[in-house]
């Protein structure tokens, strides 16, 4: 058993880019590769983790959304997303700003 997870671990990480560890978003084939591993049985979240080069949480929360979706997907992460504005857009804000108080200045 010992050498069967030692193979199955080595096997996992020969078929994987080298990965840092830290905040991104991980990738489609990863999270693939994590889920089926994962089922397979033969290590643990943990193990997978290290083998990965993620975190445990990281592991758990992919795989409690492979079981509730049935899928593997990558969620858009959060944060505010701001609206670009082209050059002639806000141009005419400042033009129609103007026009509706002569008074306004840049200070």
């Amino acid at each position: 058993y010992c050498n069967l997870k030692y193979a199955t671990t080595l096997l996992v990480m020969l078929q994987l880019p080298a990965t840092s560890r830290g905040k991104g978003t991980v990738p489609l084939a990863t999270r693939q590769q994590i889920v089926n591993v994962t089922n397979v049985g033969k290590l643990s979240q943990h193990e997978v983790a290290e083998s990965f080069q993620v975190s445990r949480a990281t592991v758990r929360n992919i795989m409690a959304s492979y079981n509730a979706l049935g899928v593997v997907t990558v969620n858009q992460r959060g944060g505010l997303k701001r609206k670009i504005i082209h050059e002639q857009e806000a141009m005419d804000a400042i033009k129609e700003m103007i026009n509706d108080d002569c008074s306004l200045t840049l200070n």
